[in-house]
């Protein structure tokens, strides 16, 4: 009955065995899509904003001579949340042709700058930075202008240009 060349398992060592093997089938079934669904966002690429150029308004609603403050909101993708921001920006145009749109983050320590119409100038009350009105900067601690957006007029309209 029994051979020398015919080996015998034990039933113990062939459910261990079983019991092993759709441990692991389960395992590898369950765990590749989770652990896909945790390390995706990290592999894959951070996804910009949907829209990047934004209508601020008709050409003819700003005023000359004098920035004036309008906001958008950029939804922008990071990671598996999405992040709803508001970019505030500061619009001037000297002749209602050409705009420059500015925005409205000291460039010291990113406090908000107000726009001082008595003083013609933009102010930073966290360290008293200004900025003339095209948003150079011209006192106090701030190593350079105001960051701008690009803009576009198109059909009457002015757009900015948002990075997402």
């Amino acid at each position: 009955m029994s051979g020398s060349n015919d080996p015998q398992i034990s039933r113990r060592n062939f459910l261990t065995g079983a019991i092993v093997a759709v441990g692991a089938f389960i395992g590898t079934v369950v765990g590749i899509p989770a652990l896909g669904t945790i390390i995706s966002p990290v592999v894959k690429p951070m996804e910009k904003a949907a829209a990047k150029w934004f209508a601020l308004g008709a050409v003819k609603s700003f005023k000359i001579g004098e920035p004036q403050a309008k906001e958008v909101k950029v939804v922008r993708q990071i990671g598996w949340r999405k992040q709803i921001t508001t970019e505030k920006m500061f619009i001037l145009t000297d002749d209602g042709k050409n705009f420059i749109a500015m925005s409205d983050v000291c460039t010291h320590l990113g406090c908000h700058v107000i726009w001082e119409p008595d003083k013609q100038e933009f102010f930073c009350p966290c360290h008293y930075g200004y900025y003339d009105k095209y948003g150079k900067n011209i006192a106090g601690p701030p190593p350079r202008p105001l960051d701008r957006y690009k803009v576009k007029v198109d059909k009457g309209q002015l757009f900015v240009y948002v990075e997402g």
